[in-house]
């Protein structure tokens, strides 16, 4: 706590050490109920040790640049002696209807000729402890409230003197409360300034009558006559002018946020069926059948001429000249349909994305932040969309001439088209999972704040091991050494290394890709089998618990799934199955990530 001189180190406070107290007392009260109360949600806060008590402080950036913005005024007029109360109202957004009113009303003592007194002779420690059961009476009150169901916002009013300036503040009406409640509850002072707290509430009989009795009872009645004699006469000659800030904190209502959370997640289970799509695609290989493409779709070919026309096309590219010469009408019609369905989900995914989106906006479901995402996550299946028909064009091009070359698409587009959409899909089904299934907050030991980055990283693992999948997919290299588990009796392959540079080896030779994979498969079995492990050792709720069991059972699912897709030289189903368990594998991870991102270290 900052002090305003040498006497203060002797626990004596002067004007501005006060003046602090009051300030940090409000900051801290400020942020208590706009978390008790729900105004915002539970993960924007983050908890802190202060005044011996477990404190939330909001994260969001606006609230932090709002709070430094008035905290200065604040000091600066409660040290001139200028600020007579402190309103903190909350309102529904919607209808502007005040729901609640906190009051910090300040009362200065003067010295005999007037002025206000710089130095305190009360104990610094006695302040604190005051303070502390101020704070903790305010978090005891939302026991006794009703619930605010709806949408709010707040405001802060600064009812001052008419000298009082300030760049940014306004004149406006007192917040008022129709057939309200003054519910008063502790006080503190600093032998400088007086601070008495009231609730203004819309509340039943018997909060205010359990709010007197707790205060009764710990107070003597003689000094709470006296204190509210000299407030009311301190206020009969007072007429404020009210100034003001306001911010509204724009939640989604439980109701809004389950919809929203609906809708992600439809949105990620369409994503999770692009890729088993496509990887079905692939297998069969059908992605280079469509040889043009067109943003809003392509019409199916109706008679049996458009169907002719459309194999014609198909005739004068790389793959049917090199690899499936000689196919009749009806097999191209299935690798044609095959690819006209991978596209035209995609397609169906940006429609289930826009359409409810668009709906959500004007209905006013989203606060800013989800329309930032919501911009984002659209450009991402915008992109993703040209990034496919990037992908398919590398297959078109005609630049196989070798006796080995194969047409097919590059490995590294492929790559990331599947990278891309493994980040739609997850960041869909993160933030359905955030408004489905909220993280709670938890306050842990560092032990399980090292599990909780271990997690993190054992993500990325799972992520990187899906993306050298794909460089697998993209060279047929599961095609090269069907056995396990070493590589024609090596550990490593013979040929390895055999291009120039070497670096190439890791992304264009098909021996070292499949080792790779084989490789980075070994570790993401072995580090989720470790988060399993580590996950019986520390308290971790039932949820948490559930997803680092299926996280590990998963794994080892998926590496099962693997080794027979190699041993069986890659059938349709199982490869199709273990591309799938790659993005099921990641699910898990991100759910048991989810469940863990509110833990916090408190220190003791």
């Amino acid at each position: 706590m900052a002090t305003g001189s040498a006497q203060e180190t002797q626990n004596f406070v002067t004007l501005k050490g006060s003046v602090e107290l009051i300030v940090d007392f409000f900051n801290y009260s400020l942020n208590s109920i706009l978390y008790q109360r729900g105004v915002y949600p539970e993960e924007s806060f983050i908890p802190t040790q202060h005044y011996g008590l477990t404190m939330y402080m909001s994260k969001n950036p606006e609230i932090k640049k709002y709070t430094d913005e008035i905290l200065p005024h604040l000091k600066q007029w409660l040290t001139e002696g200028k600020i007579k109360k402190l309103v903190l109202g909350l309102c529904d957004v919607n209808s502007k209807e005040p729901l609640e009113c906190w009051e910090f009303r300040i009362i200065p003592e003067e010295t005999p000729t007037g002025e206000i007194k710089q130095q305190g002779t009360k104990p610094l420690k006695d302040i604190q402890q005051e303070i502390r059961n101020v704070l903790r009476q305010i978090t005891a009150c939302v026991t006794f409230l009703p619930l605010l169901d709806c949408v709010c916002s707040f405001d802060l009013q600064i009812h001052t003197t008419k000298d009082a300036g300030g760049e940014g503040w306004g004149d406006v009406q007192p917040i008022t409360i129709q057939n309200a409640q003054e519910v008063q509850l502790r006080s503190f002072s600093t032998s400088i300034q007086n601070v008495h707290t009231f609730l203004c509430n819309q509340v039943r009989p018997y909060l205010k009558n359990a709010i007197q009795r707790n205060y009764v009872a710990a107070v003597k009645p003689s000094r709470i006559q006296l204190k509210c004699s000299a407030f009311s006469k301190c206020f009969k000659s007072f007429q404020p002018l009210t100034r003001f800030v306001t911010t509204a904190a724009e939640v989604p209502t439980i109701q809004q946020s389950k919809w929203i959370g609906r809708w992600l997640g439809t949105c990620a289970g369409m994503c999770f069926g692009a890729v088993v799509i496509g990887g079905l695609t692939r297998l069969t290989e059908s992605g280079l059948s469509m040889v043009e493409w067109s943003a809003f779709g392509e019409r199916p070919p109706m008679s049996r001429e458009d169907w002719e026309r459309e194999f014609e096309k198909y005739k004068q590219f790389p793959e049917y000249k090199q690899l499936k010469k000689g196919i009749s009408l009806e097999e191209f019609k299935f690798i044609w349909h095959m690819e006209y369905g991978h596209r035209m989900w995609g397609r169906l995914i940006g429609a289930m994305f826009v359409i409810p989106a668009a709906i959500f906006w004007k209905k006013g479901y989203f606060n800013s932040a989800l329309k930032k995402r919501v911009l984002i996550y659209g450009t991402l299946i915008g992109c993703q969309g040209l990034l496919g028909w990037y992908m398919v064009k590398s297959g078109l091009e005609d630049r196989f001439h070798g006796e080995a070359d194969v047409p097919r698409v590059s490995q590294y587009r492929l790559a990331s088209h599947l990278g891309s959409a493994f980040v739609l899909y997850s960041l869909f089904l993160w933030t359905s999972l955030h408004h489905l299934v909220p993280a709670k907050v938890m306050e842990v030991s560092k032990g399980a704040i090292k599990f909780k980055r271990l997690v993190h990283f054992s993500k990325g693992i799972v992520f990187l091991t899906a993306i050298s999948g794909a460089f697998v997919a993209g060279l047929d290299a599961g095609l090269v050494y069907n056995s396990y588990p070493l590589m024609a009796g090596r550990f490593l392959p013979q040929e390895w290394l055999a291009l120039t540079p070497k670096i190439r080896n890791f992304t264009e030779n098909p021996s070292t890709v499949q080792f790779d994979h084989r490789t980075l498969g070994h570790f993401t079995v072995l580090l989720l089998s470790s988060v399993w492990l580590l996950s019986r050792r520390i308290v971790l709720p039932p949820r948490a618990r559930y997803a680092a069991n299926a996280l590990a059972a998963m794994a080892w699912m998926q590496a099962s799934l693997g080794i027979a897709t190699l041993l069986f030289y890659v059938p349709t189903p199982l490869a199709s199955s273990h591309q799938a368990g790659s993005l099921v594998l990641l699910s898990t991870a991100l759910w048991l990530s989810h469940e863990l991102k509110n833990m916090k270290y408190i220190p003791k």
